[in-house]
């Protein structure tokens, strides 16, 4: 319940107040936390919270206080709406990763394997989610690329020889894909890597 307090009262205080809620520790950007590619921001980071100043939005990332995860509200400049992003429950821990014009990616799970969702801010709504294993992952140009496990299908029809080591959490074929913003597919490269 404190959450949706706490959530509220952002969408409805101007962001001169917003920015005043905190002792700020130091104000740099965040560069190294988010997607390589994401679009360009100016940020302000506090003990437990962050406010992204992006060309259209406002973004508000805090860290929750007693499980893993955060909470982001986006504020569009324009027209002063507020977007409470929240992904399913079952995969409680979200995390910002990065904006790519009006899409939001948010990193979900605490695992190696983790789920990426995309928040579409015109439509105010999640619109897709891939799977994915934690590493390389990076939006170039309208294409947000990532490592994905192959399907035991997709490696019988490769004919690839076995990899897998019982001894890791994960092991098995990974393969580069892309998934793109504009037609919202996703898509094999045809490069994959034995993890084990």
């Amino acid at each position: 319940m404190r959450r949706l307090k706490y959530i509220s009262w952002v969408c409805l205080a101007p962001l001169s107040i917003i920015s005043m809620v905190a002792i700020p520790s130091k104000t740099l950007s965040g560069q190294q936390r988010l997607l390589a590619g994401s679009d360009k921001y100016k940020s302000k980071l506090y003990l437990d919270s962050a406010i992204l100043l992006y060309k259209r939005y406002t973004i508000i990332v805090k860290k929750h206080n007693d499980s893993p995860g955060e909470d982001i509200t986006v504020i569009t400049k324009a027209s002063k709406k507020c977007s409470i992003i929240d992904i399913p429950e079952a995969y409680s821990a979200q995390y910002f990763s990065g904006l790519k014009q009006n899409k939001v990616v948010i990193d979900a799970g605490t695992g190696n394997l983790r789920r990426n969702f995309i928040y579409d801010l015109k439509k105010d709504r999640l619109v897709d989610s891939i799977y994915h294993v934690l590493g390389a992952i990076k939006i170039c140009n309208q294409r947000l690329y990532y490592l994905a496990m192959m399907s035991d299908s997709r490696i019988k029809k490769m004919n690839l020889p076995v990899c897998s080591n019982p001894g890791m959490e994960l092991s098995g074929y990974v393969e580069y894909a892309y998934y793109n913003f504009i037609t919202r597919k996703t898509r094999p490269t045809g490069k994959y890597e034995c993890l084990n």
